[in-house]
């Protein structure tokens, strides 16, 4: 299993590039999010 991993992880490294910099912009995008939940929360159980 983990040599098999690690030939994923050599034979593709512009798809672990790529999803870093997904990961990277979910990151960044988290206290909005956050945010919105809260909104969400709040108008749901302030009825």
């Amino acid at each position: 299993m983990g040599e098999k991993l690690l030939t994923y992880a050599l034979a593709f490294p512009h798809l672990w590039y790529q999803g870093d910099r997904i990961s990277a912009r979910l990151i960044s995008l988290q206290p909005i999010l956050y945010y919105y939940y809260y909104l969400i929360y709040q108008g749901i159980f302030s009825r």
